[in-house]
């Protein structure tokens, strides 16, 4: 193998290994609106939960929400999980948080059933943009 061929194989792998470790760098420099340690006691908390008893579906106009989760025949109104509660009953608190969130990828329990698209859970920002909407 040639010198100026070996140096072009190395630097494929490395190429690809910064464009996929760049939006983990971006993230790291974009500064927070909230503090680490608030995000972590509300926002942490919302990938933990099990069942938020509800789930999206594709078309926008009938989704679920977190807010108000679907009920049974026995409770059909019932209350949504201790997370979501903490982060509504901060109120105007909350928005930094939920706004700090929107960016964060890490993969709740909620579903996503798309009828054109395959089963997938839904990220926490996500979550935290449905929530954040209920703000306004």
């Amino acid at each position: 193998m040639e010198p100026n061929a070996r140096k072009s194989s190395l630097i494929h792998p490395l190429i690809l290994l910064f464009l996929a470790l760049l939006p983990l760098a971006a993230s790291a420099t974009q500064p927070r609106l909230a503090g680490v340690a608030l995000y972590h006691r509300y926002i942490d908390p919302l990938l933990g939960v099990k069942d938020f008893r509800t789930h999206y579906f594709e078309d926008g106009a009938a989704d679920a929400t977190v807010l108000f989760p679907q009920g049974d025949k026995d409770h059909p109104y019932p209350l949504p999980v201790d997370p979501v509660i903490t982060l509504v009953r901060l109120r105007e608190k909350s928005i930094p948080l939920l706004i700090d969130c929107l960016s964060d990828g890490r993969m709740t329990n909620v579903r996503f059933d798309g009828g054109l698209t395959q089963l997938a859970n839904v990220p926490v920002g996500y979550v935290c943009l449905e929530i954040g909407r209920a703000h306004v």
